[in-house]
């Protein structure tokens, strides 16, 4: 079953505009006595290395905190939202071993080239590695804009559940199905890229990190940590519901 277009001839596309407004600035959304979730922008890195020349996530949590944090999973730089961090050593890898066994689930929004079906599931090895990826459709959007033999375009807005964690997972599963995400500077369509820069006047990898549930890693009560900012947002955009 397919589900319906959204015809949008103008150019304030909300397929574009709606990653733009999507975490801003960095925000703790959720804290106990292991754990602290944050909200993590576009272009800030998980933690610091190499090349990155503003201050990471831990970082600057660290720094608002007043004590050390430490990762219990990761974003790429580029992919904004829910990052969680553990307070000590052992509450992250009590976590890490939770996203290591899939009893974390991890739910992404993204918008990509193309029209998909309303459901499915990709499964593709990637460095010769299993690599499982379902999606489920929200909104296809029509635009007014010309691209290869097509006289318009289309781009779908998706929710991504990764089942397995391989490096850039989401991005490369949806570019061998060539379907990219846009704003994808690695793995995407550069023709697409740059027709949101010249819409949106800004250019961002459209892939948010909506939302994490399973068992806390401590307490091994059923939890559910979500931007819920960023799912209002999507909200006053579009008739959406986010469920399993």
């Amino acid at each position: 079953m397919n589900f319906p277009v959204k015809p949008d001839k103008n150019t304030d596309f909300p397929g574009f505009s709606l990653f733009l407004q999507l975490t801003p600035t960095f925000k703790i959304l959720y804290s106990d006595p292991w754990f602290v979730l944050v909200s993590k922008p576009h272009g800030m890195a998980t933690h610091p290395g190499r090349g990155i020349l503003i201050p990471s996530a831990m970082e600057t949590l660290r720094n608002h905190l007043g004590t050390w944090v430490y990762p219990v999973h990761r974003l790429d730089q580029a992919t904004s939202g829910v990052l969680l961090f553990g307070l000590s050593p052992e509450a992250a890898r009590a976590g890490q071993a939770l996203f290591q066994s899939k009893e974390i689930r991890k739910t992404y929004i993204a918008l990509v080239r193309g029209t998909l079906p309303s459901a499915g599931t990709i499964n593709s090895t990637l460095d010769q590695k299993p690599a499982m990826t379902t999606w489920q459709g929200i909104q296809t959007f029509e635009t007014p804009w010309p691209s290869a033999h097509h006289a318009t375009s289309r781009y779908t807005l998706l929710l991504l559940r990764p089942v397995t964690g391989r490096t850039h997972q989401l991005r490369r599963h949806m570019h061998r199905i060539s379907h990219p995400i846009i704003g994808d500077s690695r793995y995407g369509d550069g023709f697409h890229n740059r027709l949101m820069e010249q819409t949106a006047g800004k250019k961002r990898l459209c892939l948010h990190s909506l939302e994490l549930s399973g068992l806390h890693p401590v307490t091994h009560e059923p939890i559910v940590w979500r931007d819920d900012d960023a799912i209002k947002l999507i909200k006053d955009e579009i008739d959406f519901t986010l469920c399993d």
